[in-house]
């Protein structure tokens, strides 16, 4: 059984064989679950009963416990709280990396993830096959073909960082 805090790192694509302390942060509807990871193995977790009104504080446990950064993963309730995730990030001085491109919008260093608009696009096709008599049991699932790296060059500046330029070069979008 992977412990959830490794489970979250995994799917939000960090390097969890990184002997550097990685720190993630999935802030849910009344519970926020941190986790410091180094060498593919938590060294420190806690779930918290917070919401967004303590972002900060779990943030800063976060750095506490020796994290060298964040990666969000990106939920309901992150996405809701954006802005609040972005800014007590941006305050802590604390670079993290989204899997939506919404977060780099709101001030996130940087997202790498899946297309949203392609993932609508998708979505509609398989609406219209469904209206269409389609039955969704025979669908195949399909996968996102089309990925996003969002740089948020403001939100770098704010946090004392620069982005090589061989890699604004090979993002989709860059935010100036």
């Amino acid at each position: 059984m992977v412990e959830e805090g490794l489970a979250a790192a995994i799917g939000a694509g960090v390097p969890v064989d990184d002997p550097h302390a990685s720190a993630v942060v999935d802030i849910g509807g009344g519970t926020t679950n941190i986790a410091a990871i180094v060498n593919g193995s938590i060294i420190a977790s806690r779930a918290e009963r917070v919401g967004s009104s303590d972002i900060d504080a779990a943030i800063s446990r976060g750095i506490n416990s020796g994290a060298d950064g964040y990666a969000v993963a990106t939920g309901f309730m992150v996405a809701a709280e954006r802005r609040t995730v972005a800014a007590a990030l941006l305050r802590a001085k604390a670079p993290a990396i989204a899997s939506s491109a919404v977060l780099a919008d709101a001030g996130v260093l940087m997202s790498y993830g899946p297309s949203q608009a392609q993932l609508f696009r998708q979505a509609a096709g398989y609406v219209d096959k469904i209206l269409n008599g389609a039955s969704p049991a025979a669908m195949p699932i399909e996968q996102p073909t089309k990925f996003e790296l969002v740089v948020n060059v403001k939100a770098a500046a704010a946090i004392g960082a620069q982005f090589p330029g061989s890699l604004l070069l090979r993002a989709d979008r860059v935010i100036e």
